[in-house]
């Protein structure tokens, strides 16, 4: 994961372990229909999405933090009179799983490349923070004490020691692990989870819930206004990803509600728009390749401005268009 992003994602996380994201006050929540309730975070508009049925609640996703995740539980238990009997995680991103910890006592099921990728990622911000810490030390011993600047990096230094305490001692990981995918059974509900390969990682999850026509998408989907992006350090593919979006508008094609990862919920134009995003990207980078130039000098040249104002989109410009390259590549390497 590129360093920038894994920096705002340090904010973001820092934040969230110390109480300062998801809170009680940012969760908001939205019925789809007399079964299926999704809880709402704050910031990029993450999901938890939870399934009653009749014996119990699935619940996929976790949110971002502890606080967030035990309110949307309250809520979640509360809503149905129901209790929580199981969770999913479709990928090992923080934003999607922080909250496990509130869910420790059910099990939480994941793909089988979660575990490893979590604790990639575990070591790489380890570092990161350790060295944060470090330079906000040094700078504390240089700043007069009593200062507001003292007490901002008092704070920032403590926020920071509390993320590295959570990621070794407090973060949860799945329980469950599946390969090719697992169908659980409650009241007669059928929830179908699915795997289809390297996406926006390597090991991201599907859950289609056939009898609510819902389809919950993880970060395989970013919606409306959010530009999706491969992570290619945690395993992503963009041209199986492609292929993936193909396989569900055909296999989950009666599908009414799709959940995606970030972004309001809404139907198969969702993956629809995506797919084009994908297609656009593509051929910028392939009519790039035709005219001889290099990935370096691609990624100062080609820029797609009908998606400049999504979120996200200039951060994750040159990860993209260096996943949408190797993607040619590997396609090319098919064909041969």
């Amino acid at each position: 994961m590129p360093i920038r992003i894994l920096s705002l994602l340090l904010i973001l996380m820092a934040a969230a372990v110390a109480g300062g994201q998801d809170s009680q006050s940012a969760i908001s929540s939205t019925r789809l229909s007399d079964s299926v309730l999704v809880v709402d975070g704050p910031n990029f508009e993450r999901h938890c999405v939870a399934v009653s049925t009749g014996e119990g609640v699935v619940v996929i996703e976790s949110l971002f933090s502890t606080d967030a995740a035990d309110e949307a539980r309250r809520l979640i238990e509360s809503t149905f009179s129901e209790p929580v009997r199981a969770v999913i995680n479709t990928h090992c991103h923080p934003d999607h799983s922080f909250g496990n910890t509130a869910f420790a006592d059910v099990p939480i099921i994941a793909q089988s490349g979660y575990q490893a990728r979590m604790q990639m990622v575990i070591e790489g911000w380890s570092g990161i923070l350790t060295q944060q810490i470090d330079s906000l030390t040094a700078q504390l011993a240089e700043t007069a004490e009593g200062s507001q600047d003292a007490a901002s990096l008092h704070d920032a230094l403590e926020q920071s020691r509390q993320t590295l305490d959570f990621l070794h001692n407090s973060y949860v990981l799945p329980s469950v692990y599946v390969d090719a995918g697992m169908t659980l059974t409650f009241g007669g509900k059928e929830i179908q989870v699915l795997f289809f390969g390297p996406g926006h990682t390597d090991h991201d999850l599907v859950v289609w819930v056939p009898s609510e026509k819902l389809l919950v998408m993880g970060d395989l989907l970013f919606g409306a206004g959010y530009f999706p992006y491969t992570d290619e350090s945690l395993g992503g593919s963009t041209a199986n990803w492609v292929a993936t979006l193909d396989r569900l508008l055909q296999t989950c094609a009666e599908a009414e509600h799709v959940v995606p990862g970030h972004g309001k919920v809404g139907g198969l134009e969702l993956i629809r728009a995506e797919r084009q995003v994908f297609q656009d990207l593509l051929d910028a980078a392939a009519e790039a390749r035709s005219r001889g130039l290099t990935l370096e000098q691609a990624l100062e040249e080609v820029w797609l401005e009908q998606y400049r104002s999504y979120a996200w989109y200039d951060f994750r410009h040159d990860e993209n268009l260096t996943a949408a390259w190797h993607a040619l590549e590997e396609l090319e390497g098919q064909t041969r």
